[in-house]
């Protein structure tokens, strides 16, 4: 089983090492790794498969939630709940933001469900769990 787990790591991060998403013609891997599940000598192949497989569809589904790109760099106002505990850097507080409501010069929005958010105010106390309303630009993340 360690070459099983060795080689779905080495599939997983195969995946992280190429500049792009491949496309969902890459999910047919997935019945060829099931067949050769069958084989001993076959299975750290079929290990490696699926940890591609795995890293893809987590990566496509992690990018599903993008900002719609007419709001990057408009202002937004998101009201929601602060779900992670303040990173305190030097000059700003990072934080993972729940949004659950969104709007734009007053109509409503739609905006991924969780957002990382940076405030540039030194003063202001921020407690994981709080509600919030707050004026923001959002991107894209990187």
């Amino acid at each position: 089983m360690l070459y099983g787990s060795l080689a779905f790591a080495a599939g997983a991060l195969l995946l992280q090492s190429i500049p792009e998403l491949p496309g969902a013609q890459w999910l047919g891997l997935l019945p060829l790794c099931l067949l050769l599940l069958r084989w001993r000598r076959l299975r750290p192949l079929a290990w490696f498969g699926f940890g591609f497989c795995w890293a893809a569809l987590h990566a496509a589904w992690l990018l599903g939630d993008e900002l719609p790109s007419e709001l990057q760099g408009r202002d937004l106002l998101l009201e929601g709940r602060v779900i992670s505990l303040p990173e305190h850097g030097a000059a700003r507080i990072r934080f993972l933001f729940r949004v659950d409501q969104a709007e734009s010069r007053g109509s409503p929005v739609t905006v991924p469900p969780r957002v990382l958010l940076s405030w540039y105010r030194s003063d202001a106390e921020i407690r994981s769990g709080e509600r919030w309303r707050l004026p923001v630009r959002l991107k894209q993340p990187h």
